[in-house]
């Protein structure tokens, strides 16, 4: 039997989102003959502890105490920790150690000199594209050019990652999982990933229509949303990066035609910096904060259009997620979401061009303007969405290829 053992950081902000969506997925191959086991770092606990759940053992290892975040010595947490873990498991076992983070360089060194077994690590996301704002022309230009001493820090920050990822994937990965397809082809030429290293694996999800489209009306009453008011939804962190900056600004434009319209924002985040493009739309606008599950499945179900604005997303699950729930989707042409939204058949996809900001936000307008005043396109794209999500992106689907994948190393 093959030992899987999937390393989390847990008070990252991307376990909250989709690194622990994926997590969730991959602890579902404990019913294909896997044992499944997820390893905890800087955890909320006193001492290394050990709990099972669900027929999952977790191990969970605290963080560093009384020293600050921006103080600690991770190269010594990972050996620690690799250190520790060897006498948690059978060191002989068919062992898979799966990393979800590409900034941890030392923890895939410690695995390689302390544990026997294979390595894999999935590339959920480029921290130096987030900086960027996607801009992955400026990513290219930075790695290739010369070090200058006139250089911002972040032109270092970003070379400085770049460079340890690579070392990672080269020297102490197996396996390279990318995401998307734009993903595979990226990390094979920042990385100059060999020999096949590199597999393209798409997310997904399971599929868990909510049970309240028919409960539409009712739903909309308990809001206190007009029953004939058409439902906008925007489901992510209030960042910048998300773009949600540009779909207020993009609203205000259709307000100011008239365009009847209410927009639900689910997600914590930057809420002052957000507020500031609110302007005109008070009432057009609510603002959840950050949903469970069922309550945010719950908006869905009312809503007639979603939209991922995103100016960079290595994937995109909220994107599924709306697919899921029938809702056609209106994203920018952009890295994953360009990928699973298909322009005017599941939904549309806007223009975006960064030093055209202005140029970005009317196009974004006018997706969304044209699925408001044609419904019965809107209806169209939403059902073709939904048989997309369940034809390519079905947790089946992923499950299938993790097993034959785990199954090859």
């Amino acid at each position: 039997m093959k030992h899987i053992y999937i390393f989390n950081h847990a008070k990252s902000k991307g376990y909250a989102f989709g690194i622990g969506t994926y997590i969730r997925q991959l602890v579902q191959m404990k019913h294909y003959g896997f044992a499944m086991h997820v390893v905890h770092l800087n955890a909320e606990v006193d001492e290394v502890t050990v709990e099972i759940k669900d027929d999952v053992e977790e191990i969970l290892f605290p963080k560093p105490i009384l020293i600050p975040q921006d103080q600690i010595n991770y190269e010594n947490y990972h050996t620690n920790v690799i250190r520790i873990l060897r006498s948690y498991i059978d060191n002989n076992a068919d062992n898979i150690y799966h990393i979800n983070n590409v900034n941890i360089l030392s923890l895939a060194k410690s695995i390689k000199r302390y544990l026997n077994g294979k390595t894999v690590l999935t590339v959920h996301y480029l921290q130096s594209l987030f900086d960027l704002n996607g801009n992955i022309h400026k990513l290219h230009e930075i790695i290739q050019s010369p070090v200058n001493e006139n250089d911002p820090t972040l032109y270092a920050s970003i070379r400085n990652e770049i460079g340890n990822t690579g070392q990672m994937i080269d020297l102490y990965v197996d396996k390279v999982i990318s995401i998307a397809h734009h993903s595979f082809f990226q990390n094979n030429e920042i990385y100059r990933i060999k020999n096949n290293k590199n597999v393209l694996i798409y997310n997904a999800l399971c599929d868990e229509q909510s049970d309240h489209l028919n409960k539409a009306t009712e739903l909309k009453k308990e809001l206190g949303v007009n029953c004939s008011e058409k439902i906008i939804i925007y489901a992510g962190r209030l960042d910048e990066i998300k773009g949600v900056q540009c779909l207020l600004q993009a609203l205000s434009i259709l307000k100011s035609k008239g365009v009847q319209f209410h927009l639900f924002i689910a997600g914590n985040g930057h809420f002052e910096e957000t507020i500031d493009f609110v302007h005109d739309l008070y009432t057009n606008v609510t603002f959840t904060g950050f949903l469970g599950k069922d309550r945010l499945y719950q908006l869905y179900s009312i809503a007639d259009i979603g939209v991922f604005p995103s100016l960079y997303d290595e994937f995109g699950y909220v994107v599924l997620e709306m697919m899921m729930h029938l809702l056609p989707v209106v994203a920018y042409r952009t890295s994953g979401p360009a990928e699973i939204v298909e322009d005017g058949h599941t939904g549309l996809l806007a223009g975006l061009s960064l030093d055209q900001p202005e140029q970005t936000i009317r196009s974004l307008a006018e997706k969304i303007e044209y699925l408001l005043v044609n419904p019965e396109e809107c209806r169209r794209m939403g059902g073709a969405g939904r048989k997309r999500f369940l034809k390519n992106f079905s947790a089946e689907i992923f499950i299938e290829k993790m097993i034959r994948f785990y199954s090859s190393l």
